[in-house]
């Protein structure tokens, strides 16, 4: 989402690998599935804490998270209370607590706001189904800068989605 990420090269995130695990996945499931497998030879735990989260809440035990994806709500000052952020909190029995972070230092949070505009005009195109405020977010969008690229990835979204685009409001 930064306009200068380019200049880091294009080698980032490993998507053959992404690729490769997402296929070993199907296979293991599959061969479950099918009985040539034993489940309890391929269970392991997830990086993911939605069990952590409810088994927290469900028993009252809880404590810190180091970062959990929650409304702002006034938790970081310095941006938008209807952003989603990810920020530390405390959850337990009485649900989930955001500890308050204050303002962000001015750069990372003028970086952040570059992309509340696009973001929040893609939602507005989403709900609405509007293909022209879609093609207003793209146009806003501080990566995007070409009038003709804009209308072409719009075009092949559009096309893509056609089947579940429709009014929400």
């Amino acid at each position: 989402y930064l306009s200068f990420g380019y200049e880091a090269g294009m080698h980032g995130y490993d998507f053959e690998a992404d690729e490769r695990n997402r296929a070993r996945t199907e296979r293991e499931i599959g061969d479950i599935v099918g009985g040539a497998a034993d489940v309890g030879g391929t269970l392991r735990r997830s990086n993911e804490l939605a069990v952590d989260f409810i088994s927290a809440m469900h028993t009252g035990r809880g404590g810190d998270m180091p970062a959990a994806i929650v409304y702002n709500g006034g938790a970081i000052s310095n941006l938008p209370a209807d952003l989603a952020v990810e920020i530390p909190i405390r959850i337990g029995g009485g649900g989930i607590t955001k500890y308050h972070v204050g303002d962000l230092p001015m750069g990372p949070a003028a970086m952040l706001m570059h992309q509340v505009g696009p973001q929040q005009l893609s939602v507005e195109a989403a709900v609405r189904g509007d293909r022209g405020l879609a093609l207003q977010a793209l146009l806003s969008d501080p990566v995007v800068n070409s009038t003709v690229a804009a209308e072409r990835i719009l075009d092949e979204l559009w096309e893509i989605n056609k089947p579940y685009i429709r009014r929400c409001v």
